[in-house]
């Protein structure tokens, strides 16, 4: 090299200088060629290896027992010491550049010790200093300082962490975590970026490295365990199930069929789509059809299943009527099928060093998986957004009530009601204890069973109150029914609300029993015998007999004497009852029935031949009731051919001339109606029946003219509307509004408040505590949007919208 570098100095002189300039050019390269010659023979000297140093790794075994640098693979990859190499197949030691660093993996289960720190149970990378680019963000690089003391740990450092970026107080920090078995007492306060760190090795190992160590998936699922429900970040969850499914899928179809429902226990608002592909295609795999479990979650992710707040607020309800309903549907499950053409799945890496690998498309890219495409058979999952949808309607009520703000009794009275019957059916009432204890205690007469309204009440949840609403009648009703038990009077029956002060009777239900629609007429029928009987203070046998023999022939089956008997026994304990229900029945009894009525409530009255002042006094309180002549009863059983032997006590005649003749006042000794009789009164009796079982189907302190909006004028937004009386009058406009709807936007009815001067949330929750009381439930429901419960609206509301 010293006489090459001197000719080319004499050449370049030379030609400038001349022969002097190339003697002084050959001299200056030969002596600048030796100093040359002696570096390069300095720097290839051999160092001697470095005295050993505390930050290096030291790994167990001892070192007697420790193997040779480097190590064959075993089934898991235990004790492989390798470097980083994309695609490799070998375990042996490779490089991915010139001058990159060596790469070492401890397996699980091997202690490691750095900078007085033990790891017991390694799976980490440590290298000597850091590899190229991409290098492993996980690796411990052991040549950098680690801080005497550890950094805050909920101190971050942003996007795609590594440990080579890590201050050393951070270093010291994340390696006292590993070596407290990468765990906190409190996992909120922990930075995710040194989970993230550990995880990226993981993952490395994994996918790159293709590791079948069960350990280190068992390792990603306890980590998403511990530190998943303690942070908002959805990022560690979404990355850890990917590449538990990515990973238990290479494991085999058994290993992957016990592993994988322990990670469906993760799905909450919204399962992950690629991992549902894993699920179906193992089942497939497997020939095991689908259940109720994974068919709920291709439901939810399926575009046609509609989003509600209903599912969130119900989820436990709603997972319970979802496996019902699907049963039913599919009651050998679904038998899964698979296209032709398998699905591709590619593994979106956490590390930023996978990114960078996963772009290079070589053979064998460990990054992509294919499938048995099971989900891209969707005609065979159509009828699972039906199913969801479905329990989406039925279990809207159950989540108003839930939404409401009731309490105690009242609150699980009202929820156990708003369940669907498929569930009510599994779910124990309630009141059943306080039931059962009310009914033991409670006095006796033969079958029967006597209870007070306002004991009922209170196990409905319901306030006292003189006077029950028609919504509270119900309530009690449907709480004695929902107890298989049956109540008389029955309001449901008669359209007569209960009194709190008011006895009832009890008897137990038949299940599947099903009343005559006659039933109803002759209850009511009843009420009005009642109360010309009990006229002379008791209700005596021989008139009741009459009036069963008149109603006989319109009772077809044993089973329906049963509400007609016990109604009776109830009414029997207090006649008053009967009394006081009599304007409520005369109201609505059409104009042309009604001296049919009061015809047959005489001849009940009459059965002893005999009518008395107190009935006659009763049977006139009818007339005026039933809004007919003040002489109506007189001239009835005068005129009336089937009162001609009967002695009218306390009459008014026509004429003050003229008397009744008086026949003698003693009681036959036996009483007997007439067949005959009884056989020309049955065709008046069924029209009566007839009718009386036709009328008062609405609530009956509503009264028809209540009903007659004007035809001509819309009520005014400012004036008040009858069916809205107990809601304050500034909201009647905007409800008014609302009621034409059945839906609307969340920013319409935030601009129809508006337009009232009402605050949104005000007018909400003050119509649905007006409506809570006065309608028996919530009016509207705030979702994604406004919903508006017109099934709710009496007939009035619906024509003041009409109009």
């Amino acid at each position: 090299m010293r006489w090459l570098i001197g000719v080319v100095g004499a050449v370049f002189l030379g030609s400038i200088a001349g022969g002097q300039g190339a003697l002084v050019g050959f001299a200056v390269g030969f002596v600048t060629g030796v100093w040359i010659e002696g570096k390069v023979r300095k720097s290839r000297k051999k160092v001697p290896p470095p005295m050993p140093d505390r930050r290096v790794i030291q790994a167990g075994p001892p070192a007697a027992a420790r193997p040779s640098p480097v190590l064959r693979s075993s089934a898991y990859g235990s004790g492989v010491s390798i470097r980083v190499s994309f695609g490799g197949d070998s375990p042996a030691e490779r490089r991915t550049g010139r001058g990159d660093a060596k790469l070492t993996w401890y397996p699980a289960g091997q202690p490691v010790s750095h900078s007085g720190i033990r790891i017991a149970d390694g799976m980490i990378y440590a290298a000597e200093r850091a590899p190229n680019w991409p290098s492993e963000p996980s690796a411990i690089i052991t040549s950098l300082s680690v801080g005497r003391t550890a950094a805050y740990p909920l101190e971050d450092f942003g996007y795609y962490p590594a440990y080579f970026n890590l201050t050393p107080a951070q270093r010291r920090c994340y390696l006292e975590w590993l070596s407290a078995g990468r765990e906190d007492a409190d996992p909120s306060q922990r930075s995710l970026g040194y989970v993230f760190i550990f995880f990226y090795g993981l993952e490395r190992r994994i996918v790159v490295d293709r590791d079948r160590n069960p350990r280190l998936l068992d390792e990603i699922l306890r980590l998403l365990q511990h530190y998943g429900p303690a942070h908002k970040s959805r990022s560690l969850k979404s990355y850890a199930l990917q590449l538990l499914h990515f990973a238990g899928w290479q494991l085999g179809a058994d290993y992957y069929r016990e592993f994988w429902p322990r990670l469906l226990e993760f799905d909450d608002d919204r399962p992950d789509p690629d991992g549902l592909r894993f699920v179906l295609a193992n089942l497939y795999q497997r020939g095991e059809p689908l259940d109720w479990t994974v068919a709920y979650r291709i439901a939810m992710v399926d575009e046609e299943s509609r989003r509600s707040t209903v599912v969130k607020r119900t989820r436990e309800k709603f997972w319970e009527l979802f496996e019902q309903r699907f049963n039913e549907k599919f009651p050998g499950r679904i038998v899964l099928q698979a296209a032709k053409q398998e699905a591709l799945i590619q593994y979106r890496p956490a590390s930023s060093a996978l990114i960078q690998l996963s772009y290079e498309r070589k053979r064998g890219n460990p990054f992509d998986l294919r499938l048995p495409n099971v989900a891209g058979l969707r005609r065979q999952f159509k009828a699972l957004p039906e199913i969801w949808n479905s329990c989406v309607d039925d279990l809207s009520g159950y989540s108003r009530v839930l939404g409401s703000k009731r309490e105690g009794q009242a609150a699980a009275m009202a929820a156990w009601q708003a369940l669907p019957p498929d569930l009510r059916r599994a779910e124990e009432h309630p009141a059943k204890y306080a039931f059962d204890e009310l009914i033991s205690t409670a006095s006796r007469e033969g079958d029967y069973v006597f209870a007070p309204v306002g004991a009922l009440a209170a196990l409905a949840g319901i306030d006292e109150r003189a006077k029950l609403t028609p919504v509270q009648s119900r309530q009690i009703t449907g709480l004695v029914s929902d107890l298989s038990w049956q109540l008389a009077p029955n309001p449901d029956i008669t359209g007569l609300p209960l009194a709190w002060n008011q006895e009832v009777t009890l008897y137990p239900a038949i299940p599947g029993e099903i009343s005559d629609p006659q039933i109803s007429g002759l209850l009511r029928l009843l009420y009005l015998a009642i109360a010309v009987a009990a006229a002379n203070g008791a209700v005596e046998a021989d008139e009741m007999e009459a009036f069963h023999q008149l109603v006989g022939s319109q009772i077809q089956r044993e089973t329906d004497w049963r509400p007609l008997r016990a109604t009776e026994a109830a009414l029997r304990r207090d006649t008053n009852v009967a009394l006081r229900s009599l304007p409520n029945i005369a109201r609505v009894i059409p104009p042309e029935s009604r001296t049919l009525v009061l015809g047959t409530m005489a001849r009940i009255a009459a059965v002893h031949n005999q009518v008395s002042l107190n009935e006659l006094r009763i049977l006139r309180r009818i007339s005026r009731a039933l809004h007919l002549d003040a002489d109506a009863v007189e001239k009835l059983l005068r005129e009336d051919a089937a009162f001609g032997e009967v002695t009218i006590e306390g009459a008014r005649g026509e004429s003050r001339g003229e008397a009744i003749p008086v026949r003698p006042s003693e009681k036959p000794a036996g009483f007997a109606l007439d067949q005959d009789r009884i056989k020309a009164l049955t065709q008046e009796t069924r029209e009566v029946i007839s009718m009386l079982s036709v009328v008062m189907t609405d609530p009956v302190e509503t009264t028809p003219a209540a009903r007659q909006p004007s035809a001509t004028a819309p009520t005014e937004p400012s004036a008040p509307v009858a069916w809205l009386a107990g809601l304050d009058e500034r909201y009647h406009p905007a409800v008014l509004t609302l009621v034409s709807h059945d839906e609307i936007s969340t920013a319409d009815f935030d601009a129809i408040a508006a337009k009232y001067h009402l605050l949104p949330d005000d007018l909400l929750n003050s119509v649905n505590t007006w409506a809570d009381e006065t309608l028996g439930d919530f009016l509207l429901e705030r979702g994604e949007n406004l919903r508006i419960f017109r099934n709710l609206l009496p007939e009035a509301a619906e024509l003041e919208v009409a109009a």
